[in-house]
């Protein structure tokens, strides 16, 4: 159960970064192009911004799956090892 309760709040939270990030280079990408007149910068800030984004929330989900199944698989030998031990004690 913990495994899943940190699966999922790992992912929403990778999600959340990414789409803070790319929201974050939009807006970059207007206070360049509002106040410096760079068109050729807005592109690229915006570019980075979207690729990053993306980047974090595919690694971010990625990572909370592997720590889910972590989480899970240790939860999994305790509990083998305890059924183990009372068997043994019977």
């Amino acid at each position: 159960m913990l495994g899943k309760i940190v699966t999922a709040i790992g992912m929403v939270i990778s999600v959340i970064t990414g789409i803070s990030s790319i929201v974050g280079a939009g807006c970059s990408a207007v206070t360049i192009n509002r106040w410096a007149g760079m068109s050729s910068g807005v592109n690229a800030v915006f570019g980075a911004g979207l690729v990053a984004g993306i980047i974090a929330m595919i690694a971010g989900c990625l990572v909370s799956w592997i720590w889910g199944l972590v989480i899970y698989a240790f939860g999994d030998l305790v509990r083998k090892t305890n059924e183990i031990a009372e068997n043994t004690r019977k």
